[in-house]
């Protein structure tokens, strides 16, 4: 995250308090966990000589003021900011209007930062770590896109899915030491649905003030709609039975269905019972019904399989989607990384775009590091 000290009075300088959290500024700083911008009063009164604070914090600021010059445009690249002020008691945050740029600023007191783990590494909670991972690669790729240098994304990845990922979230939440970006599926089987059980599981335990977390929800079922169809192809190869899953999304483009690229259930597919089975008046049904009809051919109707009139559910043989396994992602991860620095036209699917820049963008903003310093 972008720290900024320009909440720090002068007055302030040498309070004990204000003390404690530069040295905490300095450390982060010396990891590479969030990137720091202050103004040059401030780094050029804790890098002298006679400055409070300890010997490794004098050269880290010493480090900021060599760099002063370079640190500006961290105003312009990342709408959040995490601002140090000399007083108050309590964390607050507030959204400002930079020149038509919306900036969120959360405002923690210095005494806040020297008592917590505040400026630990932001925590990346989402369902494993394979998605964490996804989520550094959509926020490398963003950076890339739109040109933003300098930013090496740093987070702890913390997740164990279901309900697990909700009390998580709350524990953390409900200590405030800790920054927080939790992202989830947000399981939406078609456009408009309502939140799976996780998502809304996480949601019901948010507490708005308590600004040092946020909760994204994907408009994807699942990360794995958001993996490119190039990056699947290259994984499958032109021999793989699986293929047949790629032909099926091209036969879902060619018919208008754009949107189903994204609800799909790309690791167990679809089969026509599952459907069928479903109230016709439902959205569900509404909505798949044209795509299982162009992908099949075939008008399809309440009830009636093409196969097996008694199927069920789980004998049902009549594949409207294949799937493509519960491991698409961990097997896919290695060959995303290989497309880092291509522009999106080149591999993103034009349905991914607006959701891969949406949270690879927040991963920026939570998460935007630089490399470690020596010292």
């Amino acid at each position: 995250m972008l720290i900024t000290l320009d909440g720090i009075d002068a007055d302030r300088f040498d309070d004990v308090d204000v003390i404690e959290a530069m040295n905490e500024v300095a450390k982060a700083y010396r990891l590479g966990y969030h990137n720091v911008f202050a103004p040059l009063n401030i780094l050029r009164y804790y890098s002298a000589a006679a400055s409070p604070l300890s010997p490794i914090g004098k050269a880290m600021f010493k480090s900021m003021l060599n760099s002063f010059s370079m640190s500006g445009i961290y105003l312009k690249e990342y709408g959040l900011r995490l601002r140090i002020v000399s007083h108050g008691e309590e964390i607050s945050a507030s959204v400002v209007n930079e020149e038509g740029r919306i900036i969120t600023i959360i405002e923690v007191p210095a005494k806040k930062i020297h008592a917590t783990n505040i400026l630990n590494r932001v925590v990346l909670l989402s369902e494993n770590h394979r998605d964490t991972e996804f989520y550094r690669i959509m926020a490398i790729a963003v950076a890339q896109e739109e040109n933003i240098g300098n930013v090496n994304i740093q987070f702890d990845p913390n997740g164990g899915g279901g309900r697990t990922t909700s009390d998580e979230y709350s524990y953390i939440q409900s200590q405030n030491e800790r920054i927080c970006l939790c992202i989830v599926d947000s399981d939406a089987k078609y456009p408009g649905s309502r939140p799976g059980d996780t998502a809304k599981a996480v949601l019901s335990l948010d507490d708005p003030s308590r600004p040092l977390s946020r909760i994204v929800i994907t408009t994807s079922m699942e990360i794995e709609n958001l993996i490119p169809t190039i990056v699947i192809k290259d994984y499958l190869g032109d021999k793989n039975p699986l293929r047949v899953a790629l032909d099926v999304y091209e036969k879902i483009n060619e018919n208008g269905f754009t949107t189903a690229r994204l609800h799909v259930d790309v690791k167990n597919g679809l089969r026509l019972r599952e459907l069928i089975d479903k109230p016709e008046n439902s959205p569900y049904y509404a909505y798949w019904k044209p795509v299982a009809e162009a992908i099949l051919e075939t008008e399809v109707n309440p009830g009636v399989c093409h196969v097996d009139a008694s199927c069920d559910r789980r004998s049902c043989t009549c594949v409207v989607i294949p799937h493509l396994g519960s491991n698409i992602l961990e097997q896919t991860l290695p060959i995303m990384r290989t497309y880092l620095g291509r522009q999106f036209v080149q591999w993103l699917d034009d349905v991914m775009v607006d959701e891969w820049k949406r949270v690879g963008r927040l991963v920026i903003d939570w998460c935007c590091g630089s490399s470690p310093k020596a010292g």
